[in-house]
């Protein structure tokens, strides 16, 4: 994720949006069909009309940059990278309709603060935040020791560049803080280290 960086240098020290909304079509920050997306400039170029996503893969075809870790599943789309739904979600919902910070040099502990890791969503949206194993962005532990599908590591890129490996359990989550507790009692989601949607 050196790309975001780069973005980040070029856009005034702001970080890419997770997507844009009102707009048609939906621009995600790693969309690579018809040279969308806000890192595509910094990407390598994807055939017109290619109905893909960097980091994304299906039986129907591997998107630039899916995780080689990540086999396809029949009939199923799957993001392999989410990025951070607090700091990428643009207002799509209530709770992330709050200031949310943009610019690296606000984050109050950058490297601590996940920017993107390793994914499994299957749904629309190249996120992953606090979701049990079953909800709609969960992080995909799919690296170290453990059975066939599900490991006992994902990959972090943080907000200031580092990279990584993060054990089942040490990822704030519902099962372990708790939704609330993953948001207020570390800076790993939440930039604010407190609940985005208390934020005035």
């Amino acid at each position: 994720m050196l790309r975001s960086l780069f973005y980040v240098n070029d856009y005034n020290d702001n970080l890419p949006v997770g997507q844009t909304y009102g707009t048609t079509p939906v621009v995600y920050w790693n969309r690579a069909a018809k040279g969308e997306g806000f890192l595509q400039p910094y990407l390598k170029t994807v055939a017109a009309g290619t109905n893909l996503y960097y980091g994304g893969l299906s039986t129907t075809g591997r998107g630039p940059m899916s995780c080689p870790s990540q086999a396809a599943v029949s009939a199923t789309r799957i993001f392999t990278y989410g990025y951070n739904s607090i700091i990428g979600n643009s207002g799509g919902g209530a709770v992330y309709a709050k200031n949310i910070l943009r610019k690296v040099t606000a984050f109050k502990r950058a490297s601590e603060t996940c920017l993107v890791v390793d994914g499994i969503s299957t749904v629309n949206g190249p996120y992953a935040d606090t979701s049990l194993q079953t909800g709609n962005y969960p992080v995909g532990y799919r690296h170290g020791g453990g059975g066939n599908v599900f490991k006992n590591s994902a990959n972090v890129v943080f907000v200031d560049g580092h990279v990584e490996g993060r054990r089942f359990g040490t990822i704030p989550d519902e099962y372990s803080p708790g939704y609330t507790n993953s948001l207020t009692k570390s800076y790993f989601w939440s930039p604010f280290s407190k609940d985005p949607s208390t934020i005035q």
